[in-house]
């Protein structure tokens, strides 16, 4: 998922908007149990719910322009995978997350692709 996240924080750059203002975008990326479900009737919509679910977003709504902000549970598992590019995570404490508190979080700043398409901090 941060791999997938990168490659949006890049991609979304090169997309062209009429004032040609760049696009920007926040991430948020927790790990946890969720529940599935279609709700409605006359409109049925697949929702995924959850605390899992609300943390994330609230890492996404607290996150700085084109930055990917991890939950600690995110950042633990980092250690045990093996990736092919090299990036920074800087931690960020006291982050206030609506109805869950103060946390320290982990960011991802924002990406600049060079021309052998690494990315480079």
């Amino acid at each position: 998922m941060i791999l997938f996240a990168l490659d949006i924080v890049k991609e979304i750059k090169k997309i062209k908007t009429p004032d040609n203002i760049p696009l920007c975008i926040r991430i948020g990326i927790n790990m946890g149990s969720v529940s599935v479900g279609i709700l409605g009737n006359e409109i049925p919509r697949l929702c995924v719910v959850g605390n899992t679910v609300n943390m994330a977003s609230r890492l996404q709504s607290t996150a700085e322009i084109d930055t990917i902000q991890l939950s600690r549970h995110i950042y633990e598992q980092l250690e045990e995978i093996e990736f092919d590019i090299k990036f920074e995570v800087i931690p960020k404490e006291n982050v206030f997350l609506k109805n869950l508190g103060s946390i320290t979080t982990y960011n991802i700043p924002p990406v600049i692709c060079d021309v052998n398409q690494y990315y480079t901090f």
